[in-house]
């Protein structure tokens, strides 16, 4: 489970490279949107109210691996995946809000925060040895 855990959090971690990618190469260069600054502070406190949830349910995946027998561990402890799934999904999500941002012609600066923001949390959220 653990190999699968790594597995799926670095294909998510490279992805983000992936959106960085598409949103300097291929995102307009100026706003052509009438979107107002203020949508980007909506994004931005949805994105912290997003990542609180990822780090509630990365929470609950770590309560649930400590309350599990070693030999459990190397089973197939579906709620640890599952809340570790459902916390790099969220995590993830910040990352498409700058994707958002770049398409809809904000600065570098301004979508470059949400990738950072979505960056440190899925170092934050990374998976970790089960406790012996």
């Amino acid at each position: 489970m653990q190999q699968t855990s790594l597995i799926v959090w670095v294909a998510l971690l490279l992805s983000q490279a992936v959106y960085v990618g598409i949103s300097v190469f291929w995102a307009p260069e100026s706003s052509t949107s009438p979107v107002t600054p203020a949508f980007v502070s909506a994004l931005f406190l949805v994105s912290v109210a997003t990542g609180s949830g990822a780090h509630f349910f990365w929470r609950r995946s770590q309560a649930a691996q400590e309350e599990q027998p070693e030999s459990e561990n190397r089973g197939a402890p579906g709620s640890v995946f599952a809340n570790q799934i459902i916390a790099w999904v969220l995590d993830e999500s910040v990352a498409i809000y700058g994707v958002v941002l770049a398409f809809l012609g904000f600065e570098a600066a301004t979508w470059g925060l949400f990738s950072v923001m979505a960056l440190a949390l899925m170092l934050l959220h990374r998976p970790s040895k089960p406790a012996a």
